[in-house]
């Protein structure tokens, strides 16, 4: 584990998708979805929490 890190970076990203392709943009926002609800998200955000990555990463709209 680190005892010390430095944050690369406090940018937020997002994701884009082509206006023709619905259907994709839905299926990754339910697989979002589906992994906050489960715990996924803070799982991986609790094995990263050492380098500087914060807890809640994902909020669902």
């Amino acid at each position: 584990m680190l005892e010390s890190y430095e944050t690369l970076s406090n940018e937020q990203y997002g994701v884009a998708f082509s206006k023709e392709d619905q259907g994709l943009k839905y299926q990754v926002q339910e697989t979002l979805d589906e992994m906050y609800k489960d715990g996924t998200v803070d799982k991986i955000a609790q094995k990263y929490k050492d380098y500087g990555v914060p807890e809640g990463l994902i909020y669902p709209e």
